[in-house]
């Protein structure tokens, strides 16, 4: 039946979208999730990309699926402690696509905007399902498509964690609600796809041990269903999600070392702590409403009175939540599982993530809260269009999205340039340490240690004696081409570790220490250096690759050959030490053992004209003047300076 204020334009267009097995409700958010993101494709790696995917050791380890699974999140690193966080999925989806596709940016931004344009779907169909309104579902998922807070989970690989978990909770959603309506063979397959959506949700990231309870309230509020009645009619259900969730903690335990190992205390007293979380609500509710302003390091200062501006907004904007929530649940709305979708997946955030003295709001904690959020403004939309007429309605949604949808497409090139974004942070940041502390960082990853080492100084003075700070200063004195000063401030951040018995940081120091001292031809002093890291940490493959390619240089071939292979034996992917015990057998004269070791590290490492260079050396020593000349060849293809590719060629035009 049309709605009042249709025109004819406006009934086909309704019937076109809103019909049953209509497929361009579908083509729309889709392709509202795609292509204003389209961008993305062609931004390099950013921020904690660098650690969790090009810097990653498992990644290029063929044995790794068992260690993904069986340490926590920061597992990868080495010895670094414990960590509350258990998330071997995302580890699992960049190793896939690592080992598919090697460390290109744009596959990992391809498949990561595929999720995005998944989700959009999902949140279509849940709301379609739960409200069992075609307009609202497809509002729903057109607004969460392009909504602007969403581009840091879309732009930033490292956020994949958001993505799979929103994914797979919403999956596990649709399908126990799908477990509600069928009954024999195909209600157990139903029920099977539930719970291995859960598990791979859970084991994505935390938020998806949410779901059991998102479901029990579901069925309390919105069909007001006892508890013993809920146990009766959902027993199925209810036992494969409790299975589920036992095993995933049991899981977690295992790897991690405890639910929850480490115990974080805010240094808020509690009226402190009470105050920031309601002006921080109030924070995250406005960046829903208007995201205007975007920024990937956002800070505040902790709120110390209820009279502050940010405390009283907060105030107000949980007064109009729990108004809405009990209008909402005397009605019996379904539009009740919005507000769920949004307040659960938020309240971790207000767990209030210090740094220091600092509040750090994190944008990408509100993607799946996002969810909840555009349904309640579709559902709104809907009701609208009932009161005031579609084509009111259709023109407010109209203007929503064309503004979300340049928001998002102007923000996606800016998470292209990590310096910009780290300069962004700093502008507007309360205590400007981490953020110089992170900028002097991103400018060493992009060869700019000029600039670093001004931004790092300053970060040294506002915070003096941060060991972090020294160990940054001291890679861009190195590259600066100042060993001496490099030396100094590895030496001082080791000490300081030392004295905060952090032996696994002190370590990774002391390594540093010993590539100051080999670029400086001071071997021993580099050997004796690299030593006192493998005492700290004798798990430290890193500073076994660098002793033995130093003892190579020494001529202790015996000795650099056992470094080297202790290496391996803790990181099998290690292509530098493969290569360099390539380059040891070869020095013994070794050459099949040497070739089948430099082969390997340039499997694991393609067009690495160091690698190449010595491949063309041992074929050269063994006559094979013709392969030789080949691989020298490739490796000035990519390298013209090569010096080692360079003589080689030298030798093989010879006689």
């Amino acid at each position: 039946m049309p709605v009042r204020g249709e025109s004819a334009v406006m009934e086909r267009a309704r019937a076109a979208l809103f019909s049953p097995g209509s497929p361009w409700p579908w083509v729309a958010v889709a392709c509202l999730a795609l292509v204003p993101h389209l961008g993305v494709l062609a931004n390099p790696f950013v921020l904690d990309d660098w650690a969790i995917i090009v810097e990653n050791p498992q990644l290029s380890d063929p044995h790794a699926v068992r260690k993904i699974f069986s340490g926590h999140v920061a597992s990868f690193l080495g010895p670094f402690g414990v960590s509350n966080y258990y998330r071997p999925m995302m580890h699992f989806f960049n190793y896939c696509i690592y080992r598919l596709f090697g460390p290109a940016p744009l596959w990992f931004h391809f498949f990561c905007l595929l999720l995005h344009a998944g989700i959009s779907l999902l949140v279509m169909a849940v709301v379609r399902r739960m409200s069992e309104s075609r307009p609202a579902g497809l509002l729903a998922g057109l607004l969460f498509a392009v909504h602007p807070a969403n581009t840091e989970v879309v732009a930033w690989i490292a956020c994949s964690p958001d993505l799979l978990a929103s994914f797979f909770v919403l999956l596990a959603l649709l399908f126990y609600f799908r477990c509600t309506e069928a009954t024999g063979g195909s209600r157990v397959a139903w029920l099977a796809a539930m719970g291995a959506a859960l598990l791979l949700a859970d084991l994505s990231k935390e938020i998806g041990l949410l779901l059991p309870l998102v479901v029990v309230v579901y069925e309390a509020v919105v069909r007001r269903r006892p508890p013993a009645a809920q146990l009766k009619e959902r027993r199925a259900e209810y036992a494969v999600l409790a299975v589920v969730t036992l095993a995933y903690l049991a899981a977690r335990t295992w790897a991690v070392g405890g639910l929850l190992p480490v115990q974080r205390r805010t240094p808020l007293a509690f009226a402190d702590h009470l105050y920031t979380a309601v002006a921080l609500f109030y924070r995250y509710a406005a960046l829903a409403v208007w995201p205007a302003r975007l920024s990937s390091l956002r800070y505040y200062w902790p709120n110390h009175s209820p009279l502050e501006g940010a405390v009283i907004l907060g105030w107000l904007s949980a007064g109009l939540v729990a108004g809405l929530a009990v209008w909402l649940c005397r009605r019996r709305s379904p539009h009740s599982l919005a507000l769920l979708l949004y307040l659960l997946p938020l309240a971790p955030m207000f767990q209030l993530p210090y740094l220091t003295n600092v509040l750090l709001m994190i944008e990408r904690g509100m993607y799946l809260a996002l969810a909840g959020f555009c349904w309640l403004a579709a559902a709104a939309l809907v009701t609208a269009g009932k009161r005031f007429g579609a084509i009111t309605a259709a023109v407010v949604a109209a203007v929503v999205l064309l503004g979300y949808t340049g928001r998002s497409a102007a923000r996606i090139p800016e998470w292209g340039d990590e310096i910009g974004l780290f300069r962004e942070g700093l502008k507007d940041a309360p205590d400007p340490f981490h953020p110089s502390l992170y900028l002097g960082e991103a400018l060493l990853r992009h060869q700019r240690p000029a600039e670093a080492v001004a931004v790092l100084n300053e970060a040294l003075r506002l915070r003096p004696g941060y060991p972090e700070t020294h160990n940054d200063l001291g890679r861009a004195w190195l590259e600066l081409g100042d060993a001496e000063r490099a030396a100094h401030h590895y030496r001082r951040a080791a000490e300081i570790w030392t004295g905060e018995s952090r032996r696994d940081f002190a370590a990774r120091a002391w390594n540093n220490l010993g590539i100051a001292r080999r670029a400086q031809q001071r071997h021993g002093e580099a050997i004796a250096a690299y030593r006192q890291a493998l005492r700290l940490d004798p798990d430290l493959a890193l500073a076994r690759n660098n002793l033995g390619y130093t003892l190579l240089v020494e001529n202790q071939v015996e000795q650099a050959v056992e470094e080297l292979r202790a290496a391996l034996a803790r990181q099998p992917g290690f292509w530098q030490a493969r290569a360099n015990l390539g380059l040891a057998y070869a020095m013994r004269g070794q050459w099949d053992p040497a070739l089948a070791e430099l082969a390997e590290a340039e499997r694991l490492s393609p067009d690495n004209p160091e690698v190449q260079a010595r491949i063309g050396e041992v074929c050269l020593a063994r006559g094979d003047r013709q392969g030789a000349r080949r691989w020298f060849i490739r490796a000035l293809a990519r390298e013209p300076q090569n010096a080692r590719a360079r003589a080689g060629m030298e030798a093989v035009k010879r006689p």
